[in-house]
Order: C-alpha cells, then structure tokens, then sequence
C-alpha cells in the first residue's frame, strides 16, 4: 500500500487564507477560489505521483494498492496500517534538528509509538 497524507499543517500543502486580514467579500471570495484551486492541484500532483510509483512496483512484480488521505499524517498512516492490516510501515524520516522535533513534532516518532505493526524508518 502506497499512502500520501494531505493535511491542512503540511508544509507541502497550500494555506488557508485567513479572511480577516481582507475587508471585502469579493477578495475573500477570490482567495478561497484561488485556494480551492491550489488544494485540488495538490491533490492531482500527489495521485499521479502515487499512480507512477505503483506502476513502478508492476514493473519489478510488486502489486501495489495506492491511497490518498487527508488529515493528520501520523494519524492517517496509523489508521490505515490498522485497517489495511499491514505488517510492516516503512516510514521516511527527514532531517531535523532536536528543537525542529520538539516544537513541530515528528510523524515517524508518532507512529513508531502508535502504529499497529513494525516500522522500517529510512533517513533521507
């Protein structure tokens, strides 16, 4: 199972627009427009991703399944481990600092304490 997670915190993600900092309706409205659009190209980018990576699996005889999530990574990839029942979550792990960990946190170190079965955390 090949999973992506988009959650509205990801850095990879388009921002909300925060309305209050506009005073008229029409550039709110635009801005959500102009949001909706960024949102949906995230969402194409990250399935045609996933669809390539899973071709690539056909072609060395891996059948592999993809999914594209929203909400919290760490809660999404925990989620479907358990109900996929997987028996291995391979995880990547970015480079951060300590103070980076301590102030964003760090979805491999949730799910290593939350998944349902044995991780492979790869540092990239």
């Amino acid at each position: 199972m090949l999973l992506r997670a988009l959650s509205p915190e990801a850095r990879t993600t388009p921002n909300l627009p925060n309305p209050a900092l506009y005073q008229y309706p029409v550039t709110t409205n635009e801005l959500m427009r102009t949001y909706q659009k960024r949102w949906e190209e995230a969402e194409s980018q990250g399935l045609e991703m996933l669809k390539r990576f899973a071709e690539e699996a056909e072609l060395v005889s891996v059948s592999a399944e993809f999914s594209q999530n929203i909400g919290r990574a760490e809660r999404v990839i925990c989620t479907i481990a358990k109900d996929w029942q997987a028996d291995l979550i391979v995880i990547r792990q970015p480079i951060h600092s300590k103070l980076d960990e301590l102030f964003v946190g760090s979805v491999s170190n949730y799910v290593l304490h939350h998944a349902p079965c044995s991780i492979l955390t790869v540092v990239v």
